[in-house]
């Protein structure tokens, strides 16, 4: 890989906020309101509300320039392995609709770090499984191939934890991101549901993501972290969806458990997430 595509990587992030807003050099607006549990006179900094953004961006894997067709990373497991005494799942990637006779890259965005290339010289088949090498004409249609043929991808992951990747091209451009989250800190109560992602290691950052809910209706949001308790109104979006940033830490504290209520005249969700000093814990 060449070293001036290596450092476009590094900018590709940026592509999922409004083109505008960044030649303009501006900051793009909080996400359907941001709850702030601790000291809400410290608002997020630029630069936390872009990478808030973006992470929106790569979840949902709208269409963008570099992805105009808003193709997305899929994870289907397969195994379960322990290494080492760890707990690790095995996954199978595919990137249905991509270009089949192109090379591409797969990087990684962990939590509290940068994105970083984990393999090079990569291929899709027909039904868009990632492979090793190019897929041999017996091997174009397959949903799986010889393990030494196709990409899979051992993840060790705490509740909550969203593993993303995506798969990059140089020529043409090409940028399909994925997410998975192995154990999904979740709620569901009739056609609602509610999923609770970190955002870093120590959960300073929580996204809430909610579906099913009736469009365009008042979803109240209550929380309690380490006592101190914080309530808001949001409106679900025309899919009947919810998104949202919280943070849950407290002045003063070093680790608490922050509890979510979300209610609406016809259902109730709950989740409960660890934040601070040693609450990250691989399953």
């Amino acid at each position: 890989m060449r070293t001036s595509f290596f450092a476009g990587l590094l900018l590709l992030v940026a592509s999922f906020t409004s083109p505008k807003l960044h030649a303009q050099g501006a900051v793009p607006p909080l996400p359907s309101g941001v709850n702030l549990q601790g000291d809400t006179s410290h608002p997020p900094s630029a630069d936390v509300i872009k990478m808030i953004t973006a992470m929106r961006g790569w979840d949902s894997a709208k269409a963008t320039p570099i992805n105009p067709s808003g193709l997305k990373l899929r994870f289907v497991e397969f195994d379960k392995r322990k290494i080492n005494g760890g707990n690790f799942i095995a996954y199978r990637a595919y990137a249905d609709g991509a270009p089949t006779s192109i090379h591409y890259s797969l990087i990684l965005w962990p939590l509290d770090g940068q994105m970083q290339v984990v393999m090079q010289d990569l291929y899709v088949n027909k039904k868009g499984l990632l492979m090793c090498n190019k897929p041999t004409p017996a091997q174009e249609n397959s949903d799986s191939v010889a393990e030494q043929d196709e990409v899979d991808l051992l993840m060790q992951s705490a509740k909550g934890e969203p593993k993303r990747y995506a798969l990059v091209s140089e020529e043409p451009k090409l940028f399909i991101p994925g997410t998975v989250v192995s154990y999904p800190l979740e709620s569901k109560d009739k056609a609602c549901e509610a999923q609770a992602l970190i955002g870093t290691s120590e959960a300073a950052l929580l996204f809430l993501k909610g579906k099913g809910f009736a469009p365009k209706i008042q979803i109240a949001l209550e929380s309690t972290s380490a006592g101190e308790h914080q309530s808001a109104t949001f409106t679900s979006d025309d899919n009947g969806e919810l998104f949202t940033a919280l943070f849950p830490f407290v002045e003063g504290k070093d680790h608490g458990i922050v509890d979510i209520h979300l209610s609406t005249p016809d259902c109730t969700l709950k989740l409960s997430v660890p934040w601070g000093k040693d609450s990250y814990q691989v399953e």
